[in-house]
């Protein structure tokens, strides 16, 4: 199980990347042992979109991924 963090989504609007395309971020939440650290630069699909990891963080057994994609 993960939790999809949607205010860090809304609290950051997109941004413009350039000749329309933008770019959203969101932050992840997966107990560590459910889930492999993955690596700065790597793909996640989360909800049938493909995101590219930015952060990666573990507290208390509770992996933070931080995650961006680009969108026209």
């Amino acid at each position: 199980m993960s939790v999809i963090d949607v205010d860090q989504f809304v609290e950051r609007p997109r941004d413009l990347v350039g000749n329309s395309i933008f770019h959203s971020t969101i932050t992840i939440y997966v107990k560590s042992t459910d889930y492999r650290k993955p690596v700065i630069g790597q793909r996640i699909t989360v909800d049938q979109e493909n995101y590219y990891v930015t952060s990666v963080s573990e507290d208390a057994g509770v992996l933070k991924i931080s995650a961006t994609a680009n969108e026209t």
